[in-house]
């Protein structure tokens, strides 16, 4: 039973370091990094100037973007100095660079098998099944551990964040990211017709009613905004498109107007 125990042990632990490892090579993957870029970014107004920020969940921006002129900048020497550095976890282990290579992958198939053979001979099915046990929630909870503490400010990401080509990318992606969460109105908003209806109330007259709805709604600026809404997302189009094409900043205005026709 001890012997047992401890080869589950064993197991548990070696295949937590290739689950980990695994786990780590995913969450730097270059798809997986956009996605968390993405989700860790805001775009907000300062002055005239549109921002777009990256940060921790409830931490200041550590990288910025001004999308007016396309100037990356990070926001703390200490973010500058890790992105500097950008090694990842698996290359300051010999024990994880061993499972990166595969080496120690086949040598614990080799392992496991010749184990199957020696309890089919012995019948020692209990250390099998501690084996198979201990390395399956090992290697899940490697996996989940590598997952669950992957931040968007790790440096892989502020590594990749020094690169023009991801700049590129994670616009788009936080505009994809953004178009979805929070569509652009292209027509005016529940409290903008309540205002256009108050401008008019006196009227009693149909056709004079219709007049005056149609002289506030152009007097208003209201009628350019969905407008040119519907311009910037179509300008936005063929850049979303192709990833030859870059996006250009002034299509996150999109959003600010969206906001603004909703107040």
């Amino acid at each position: 039973m001890y012997k047992a125990l401890a080869i589950g042990l064993a197991f548990f632990a070696v295949f937590a370091v290739a689950g980990y490892s695994v786990g780590r090579s995913v969450v730097t993957a270059e798809p997986y990094m956009m996605s968390t870029i993405a989700n860790a970014s805001t775009v907000r107004l300062t002055g005239q100037r549109l921002v777009l920020d990256v940060s921790d969940p409830g931490k200041p921006p550590y990288w910025s973007l001004d999308l007016a002129d396309n100037r990356p900048a990070f926001r703390s020497a200490e973010a500058m100095l890790r992105s500097l550095d950008g090694k990842t976890v698996s290359a300051q282990s010999n024990l994880l660079m061993l499972f990166a290579s595969g080496g120690a992958a086949s040598t614990t198939v080799g392992t496991v098998y010749k184990q199957v053979l020696e309890a089919r001979k012995t019948g020692d099915w209990l250390s099998f099944v501690a084996m198979v046990v201990g390395g399956a929630s090992g290697y899940l909870a490697g996996y989940s551990v590598a997952l669950k503490t992957a931040k968007p400010s790790d440096k892989e990401i502020q590594l990749a964040l020094r690169n023009p080509r991801t700049v590129e990318k994670v616009k788009k992606y936080v505009f994809l990211s953004l178009l979805k969460k929070q569509p652009p109105q292209t027509a005016a908003a529940p409290a903008d017709s309540a205002y256009f209806d108050q401008a008019c109330a006196a009227i009693r007259e149909h056709a004079a009613h219709i007049d005056c709805l149609s002289q506030a709604w152009a007097a208003s600026g209201y009628t350019r905004r969905p407008a040119y809404a519907a311009a910037l997302i179509q300008g936005a189009g063929s850049a979303l498109s192709s990833d030859e094409v870059n996006l250009k900043g002034e299509a996150f205005w999109v959003f600010v107007l969206a906001t603004a026709q909703g107040e």
